[in-house]
């Protein structure tokens, strides 16, 4: 009987039945699995948090048709010279968030260590809605320690004039409001860019000057969109009648446009003590209305300044710089000027006017003002009568240049006197790219004069009346395929792999 035992017995059984090396490679294979999950768990939060971390722009792409989300070159600039801190209120909650703004409020602010974005909600902070007058809901407040801002959503979200147009013609004059959705409306036009920069320039800035428009004299009115760009662009603006409450000692511009009567001589020499003191001036003319026989005050104040009406119409003689047909309706490009500083390759922009009259310096002048075209006519242009038919030049008209803009400046003092000889710079609406350079070069003349030669204007983006995502039907096929097709192939081959390598073991 052999009573030796084999310590080395391969036949020896786990408590299960089976060998114990299989047991202890089945321990060694589970452990080794967890651990594997528990690193690839670990991943998934870590690249996660990462990712969480990264900026909305590289995680939050923009593929709408209109790059609603781009933020302008012009706001990245201002924002990069941003020094206050700023903080942005997003009135939403959960149920009714704006995503849209939501992501565009991200992307803003990543280009400023100084802006914050905060959320509230306003049913659990009434007070917050109450003390910033917030009447809609996905409304923006800015913050800053200066002063404060709301920015309404339709003034974020606007509508387009073809919209507009559609709303008066059809329910305007039964009271309906636009925003109403049973009327089917849905904004078109984006304009968070230029909005949010406006309001925090406006909550940051020192610089909020006054600017007066006149009234009294049958003055044109200043369309919406121009006192809405004034607005945008952080000036106080507001009405004075000279007459009765004469210039108020704060303004640092006194705008004239289109007067249809003349002015007092005691208006005009309130003016003039207020030019000579230090503020600037921006009249607007047009031969409809006014001639130096006409408005013989007006004429006065022009006179101290050193400028002259041409009474009559500038005709173009240069086939290049009138609309065809029509030679009263001049093509100018801008001149170096107070006026075209601020703006960029300004020799490159032209405007249009229809029939001004002409403005030429006094030669009798002796001040201390310096004079400058903001644009002109060409040397073969001539003047007609008001109410003479167009014709071609004759052997009797003067062919001359004429200023149709001008500028007379106090170089030591900085205020300027502006003169525009047609209505047409101020249009009732931009509908060409040439009118919206007319808005340029007015909207820039108050602010060249109060120090702000830059504007912040911005142009809105055309949304398409949504800004959900679209494919074309070619794009929708290869996404459908990838998402279908490509994307569980590439899941199920390592699988594969991995089964194949055990079953030839």
């Amino acid at each position: 009987m052999n009573d030796n035992v084999n310590v080395n017995n391969t036949d020896e059984k786990s408590e299960n039945g089976a060998p114990a090396s299989m047991s202890r490679r089945r321990l060694f294979m589970g452990g080794y699995g967890l651990i594997l999950c528990v690193i690839a768990v670990a991943a998934v939060i870590v690249v996660n948090m990462l990712v969480r971390a990264l900026p909305t722009r590289y995680t939050k792409f923009d593929l709408t048709e209109y790059d609603v989300y781009k933020i302008s070159d012009k706001s990245k600039e201002f924002l990069a010279s941003l020094e206050d801190d700023v903080t942005v209120y997003f009135v939403t909650n959960d149920e009714n968030r704006d995503m849209q703004l939501s992501v565009f409020l991200d992307r803003y602010a990543e280009n400023s260590p100084h802006i914050t974005v905060r959320e509230v909600d306003p049913d659990g902070d009434p007070a917050f809605i109450e003390n910033n007058s917030v009447q809609t809901m996905n409304s923006i407040v800015v913050e800053s320690a200066k002063r404060t801002e709301t920015v309404d959503y339709y003034d974020i979200f606007e509508y387009s004039d073809e919209i507009y147009s559609d709303y008066y013609t059809r329910y305007y004059f039964y009271g309906y409001d636009i925003h109403d959705p049973n009327l089917g409306y849905v904004p078109d036009v984006f304009d968070g860019d230029g909005e949010l920069t406006s309001a925090i320039d406006y909550v940051t800035t020192d610089d909020l000057p006054p600017v007066c428009y006149t009234s009294g004299h049958g003055e044109s009115s200043l369309p919406d969109y121009i006192m809405e760009l004034l607005d945008q662009n952080n000036m106080l603006v507001s009405e004075v009648n000279i007459m009765s409450s004469g210039i108020p000692a704060d303004a640092d511009a006194i705008m004239i446009i289109d007067p249809a009567s003349d002015f007092s001589e005691s208006e005009v020499d309130d003016l003039i003590a207020y030019f000579d003191g230090g503020g600037s001036i921006i009249l607007v003319t047009d031969p409809e209305h006014y001639s130096s026989e006409k408005m013989p005050n007006i004429t006065t104040l022009a006179k101290h300044m050193g400028l002259l009406p041409a009474d009559g119409v500038v005709v173009e003689g240069d086939d290049s710089m009138h609309l065809q047909g029509r030679t009263d309706v001049i093509y100018a490009k801008l001149e170096e000027c107070l006026v075209t500083e601020g703006i960029e390759n300004a020799s490159n922009y032209a405007v249009i006017l229809e029939r001004p009259h002409g403005i030429i310096e006094d030669e009798e002048y002796e001040g201390e003002l310096t004079h400058r075209a903001v644009m002109k006519s060409s040397e073969t242009s001539f003047l007609l009568g008001v109410d003479e038919p167009l014709r071609l030049s004759g052997s009797d008209d003067v062919t001359r240049e004429y200023w149709i803009g001008a500028v007379a400046r106090n170089q030591s003092v900085g205020n300027a006197f502006i003169w525009y000889a047609s209505d047409d710079i101020v249009p009732e609406a931009m509908t060409s790219s040439v009118l919206t350079n007319n808005v340029i070069i007015f909207l820039q003349s108050p602010l060249s004069v109060c120090g702000k030669a830059q504007t912040i204007e911005i142009d809105p983006v055309a949304t398409g009346a949504n800004m959900t995502l679209t494919f074309s039907a070619s794009t929708t096929t290869v996404l459908t395929a990838i998402v279908q097709f490509v994307i569980p192939l590439l899941a199920l081959i390592p699988g594969f792999v991995v089964w194949l390598v055990r079953r030839r073991r």
